[in-house]
């Protein structure tokens, strides 16, 4: 037997090839795409709007745009190099980690739509960041914690902890 699929959706970005994808783990109708001139951007499924091609399947709404130009750029603080994985944090699915060819990694907090931090600690390229299942979210009034690990050309692999916003 074989499987069946069938396309539901169509999202375009006409600047450069798609290097990455990711989808919230919260919400399955939040896609992440990351791109070879370093542009990050997050679409909603259930909406439609730009980023679509014309005669194709329905498409998705364009929530947020990192990286040059256009209307929902947030910030310009954005890769300058091909963006190489991508990963929402396991529990809360607010929060974007994003590779880079760059030689960094970025944290995006998509609930305000802004960069939260950028790391470098690789000697080049960035293959992979990875949250870990392990988020500890605050018993009172303490931040949230992550941890996260990043893999790198230079063959090294870093573990990180990280405090979050509230």
């Amino acid at each position: 037997t074989y499987a069946s699929a069938a396309i539901t959706h169509s999202l375009y970005y006409q600047h450069s090839p798609i290097t990455a994808l990711s989808f919230s783990p919260t919400n399955s109708n939040i896609l992440a795409s990351g791109a070879a001139d370093g542009t990050v951007q997050v679409y909603d499924l259930r909406m439609t709007g730009e980023g679509t091609t014309p005669g194709k399947a329905q498409a998705g709404a364009l929530l947020q745009h990192y990286g040059p130009g256009g209307a929902k750029s947030a910030n310009t603080s954005y890769h300058v190099d091909a963006v190489s994985s991508l990963d929402f944090d396991p529990v809360v699915g607010s929060m974007l980690l994003s590779s880079s060819h760059d030689g960094t990694v970025k944290m995006w907090d998509l609930s305000e739509g802004f960069l939260y931090c950028t790391l470098t600690a690789h000697e080049g390229p960035v293959n992979k960041a990875r949250f870990s299942p392990r988020f500890d979210l605050p018993q009172s009034s303490e931040y949230p914690m992550c941890s996260f690990a990043t893999a790198g050309q230079d063959g090294k692999i870093l573990s990180w902890d990280a405090v979050l916003p509230v």
